[in-house]
């Protein structure tokens, strides 16, 4: 195992064909790089796709082209941004988020 702390850059991708597995998922990105992870979210109590997953790269250095280029899975457009922890840097500790919930309103 990678252990903990295994850091790598996640991605969030949304717009998934419900046909798209893990595989497709490691498969595409792996053009981009390392993949240490690529898992479709799935609904709980059944294998159907929720339309989203998350992929793990093992590093930032393919980060610019993952997010430039245009990502299609049998010609239906997908979005990919980073996650939020990704965009925080990383190692940056969550602490500095904590302070917010107490005035930040529901919509």
């Amino acid at each position: 195992g990678a252990g903990k702390g295994g850091g790598g850059i996640k991605y969030f991708v949304k717009g998934l064909p419900e046909w798209v597995t893990n595989d497709d998922l490691h498969g595409h990105f792996s053009r981009y790089g390392d993949v240490m992870e690529a898992a479709v979210v799935t609904e709980r109590g059944s294998n159907a796709s929720r339309g989203f997953g998350y992929v793990t790269m093992a590093n930032a250095s393919s980060r610019e082209t993952i997010l430039n280029d245009k990502h299609e899975f049998a010609g239906i457009p997908t979005t990919v941004v980073l996650t939020k922890d990704s965009l925080a840097g990383g190692d940056v500790r969550k602490v500095h988020l904590g302070n917010l919930k107490s005035d930040v309103g529901v919509e």
